[in-house]
């Protein structure tokens, strides 16, 4: 097994640091979600569908519960197919939710 390491041109390195960056976005608008969602669904009278502050507090926290848990598989999941497709793998179930917020 070859162990040099590897080069890359600029442009890898700006499409690899543009991948990282699309993932911290997408982290930092998963947590500030549910504080806009939670203010116009809790005992709101105006709308079909509202939380109770037993519900608000279960979303709220939702992210935080799974996120140590998906932090720690991934460790896993990038020593056996690399840094790059477990990026990649990690923004498709990322965009398929926005997609259902939207």
């Amino acid at each position: 097994m070859d162990n040099t390491p590897k080069t890359y041109g600029p442009k890898a390195t700006i499409f690899a640091t543009t991948a990282q960056n699309f993932l911290l976005i997408g982290l930092g608008m998963e947590i500030g979600m549910p504080t806009i969602v939670i203010q116009q669904l809790y005992r709101n009278s105006d709308s079909e569908f509202s939380l109770t502050l037993t519900e608000v507090s279960w979303y709220g926290s939702i992210l935080f519960i799974f996120h140590p848990t998906g932090s720690f598989l991934s460790g896993f999941l990038q020593e056996r197919y690399g840094r790059k497709r477990c990026m990649i793998l990690a923004n498709v179930p990322s965009i398929f939710g926005w997609i259902l917020l939207y």
